[in-house]
């Protein structure tokens, strides 16, 4: 297991360092690389490459969770993959229209709180899963958003670019994370009777 945890984040780590190398290669700033809204423009092509990787892993996630409960509707564990696959496609959402920055507060808050009530109300049926990727996934997550909070509080900081990347950085890393615990979730739920 230890094994496949270190895959899944030397390859998203490897993924994220490639987008920024090409997109510095091809004259693109790391800012645009990781920014959130891909303009019309010569460098649109990889402009927000990173951030809508993301956000493709967020929606495979809530599909293969909706999937998964389909296949095999009556289930142990079929509150927690209806739980992931619906706060996957939340999570999808939030990303892709930015909300987290224009309605901070109210985003972080609710987020804070479905997640806190995700973990207390399934606990029993999340120990019936190794649940190393979705611990580590929720130390990267949490870490993106407080190093959000951090470069939208502190405006004058000279390093927000660099901050900015680390967000980003930590955001794909608790993604790429998320997406492997579902996917033992749902491989569980599809092998069990």
């Amino acid at each position: 297991m230890k094994k496949k945890v270190l895959i899944v984040n030397f390859v998203s780590i490897f993924i994220f360092i490639i987008c920024i190398l090409v997109g510095n290669i091809l004259g693109v700033s790391s800012t645009k690389i990781i920014s959130d809204y891909p303009p019309i423009t010569i460098d649109g092509q990889i402009r927000g490459l990173i951030s809508n990787i993301g956000i493709l892993l967020w929606s495979f996630t809530s599909i293969i969770c909706l999937f998964s409960v389909n296949v095999k509707s009556k289930s142990a564990i079929r509150e927690l993959l209806i739980a992931g696959a619906f706060g996957s496609g939340l999570f999808a959402i939030l990303d892709k229209l930015d909300l987290h920055q224009y309605l901070q507060k109210y985003s972080y808050t609710f987020i804070f709180i479905s997640t806190f009530y995700f973990i207390f109300l399934l606990r029993k049926q999340i120990k019936k899963i190794d649940n190393k990727f979705l611990i580590i996934s929720l130390i990267f997550l949490s870490s993106s958003v407080l190093v959000d909070f951090l470069v939208q509080e502190t405006v004058y900081l000279k390093s927000t670019t660099f901050l900015r990347i680390l967000e980003e950085f930590f955001k794909f890393i608790g993604i790429s994370n998320w997406i492997f615990f579902w996917l033992k979730v749902s491989k569980q739920n599809l092998i069990n009777e």
